[in-house]
């Protein structure tokens, strides 16, 4: 039918507008590329009729822009734009994007603009309980309960997010009910699961930070986290009973602040070769936040440790140097050269 629409001469004109709109809602919200491209080769081949020709012009302006920027970074700027319906129309695009960063971000965006609209939060559950694609059903998993908590569909959306076979939807499940509060037992064996399948697991990158961030948020300062992730800590190599190794780690520091324990694991990851070699560089930022004041932050005299602090001026770490451990009274100090 799209090949009709945008080759044929002779049918009438408001068939024609209908079954173009109809080819140009594919092109922007199916998640079957071969469709996609099918549709937007025919769509390309209508430019030589004159009837066809501005309409999808327009269409082609809207669809082809630079793809420099990060593609969340792009989609986050969308928040800055009133909530109207031509706001919507292009965020409800982006939902349907084949990053699935993008879709998690415009996601947010929506929540941020559209929060506690009825109408759009019926078209977010919609897609929670019934989206065939991962990301997008993820993402509108954790919008629906970050912007519309008292939804009738919420607890169906939950409910059923817990028994999906996605990865994704089981994390923005679990992370849904963290934030609302209705985290139980079953949720954080859930996430010690996927945190043990590092090297089983096709979660998209959107999502993979947020087990270690959700049993933080969820279970802080409950020992049995505390004690999975110190099994796992000291094994950098993979051991399907226990815990990835960078995410124990960072659960163990955003969530156990001035625990003994977990200072002497900092303590000990300094004095390292390669300390804190992961690609979760925030946790540079946790470390002053969770640790400042610490006694083992400021070494220990009597022991000859320089602690928390004094490994990280001796590294000239980033936590160090920019996020609050640096003396502001201290003249002679300086950031480092290299």
């Amino acid at each position: 039918m799209a090949e009709v629409a945008f080759k044929s001469s002779s049918l009438p004109a408001a068939r024609v507008k209908t079954l173009v709109l109809q080819a140009f809602r594919i092109v922007e919200t199916s998640f079957i590329a071969s469709q996609r491209s099918r549709v937007l080769a025919h769509a390309m081949s209508g430019l030589h009729l004159r009837k066809n020709r501005s309409v999808i012009q327009d269409r082609l302006r809207r669809w082809s822009f630079s793809r420099g920027l990060w593609g969340p970074g792009r989609i986050d700027g969308l928040s800055l734009w009133p909530a109207t319906d031509h706001t919507w129309d292009t965020l409800f695009r982006e939902l349907h994007d084949e990053d699935g960063a993008v879709i998690r971000e415009a996601a947010a965006v929506i929540v941020r603009l559209f929060g506690s609209d009825k109408e759009r939060g019926d078209v977010i559950a919609s897609m929670a309980l019934r989206s065939e694609n991962p990301s997008q059903r993820a993402a509108s998993v954790e919008a629906l309960a970050k912007g519309w908590s008292e939804h009738e569909l919420l607890n169906a959306v939950l409910e059923s997010g817990s028994k999906c076979n996605s990865e994704e939807v089981q994390i923005a499940t679990v992370l849904s009910k963290v934030h609302l509060g209705k985290q139980v037992d079953e949720d954080f064996n859930q996430l010690l699961g996927l945190a043990r399948n590092r090297f089983n697991t096709s979660i998209q990158y959107a999502w993979q930070g947020e087990i270690a961030n959700t049993l933080a948020g969820g279970w802080a300062g409950d020992s049995r986290l505390k004690k999975e992730c110190l099994k796992n800590i000291h094994h950098h190599f993979h051991n399907p009973e226990l815990m990835d190794h960078e995410t124990a780690q960072f659960a163990l520091i955003k969530a156990f602040p001035q625990d003994n324990d977990v200072a002497d694991v900092i303590v000990n990851e300094l004095t390292g070769q390669h300390a804190f070699n992961t690609s979760r560089r925030e946790v540079w930022l946790l470390l002053p936040l969770s640790f400042r004041d610490h006694p083992k932050a400021e070494g220990s005299c009597s022991s000859g440790s320089m602690g928390v602090r004094g490994e990280l001026s001796r590294c000239d770490s980033p936590a160090f140097w920019f996020f609050g451990w640096q003396d502001p009274d201290d003249e002679e100090a300086s950031l480092p050269s290299h």
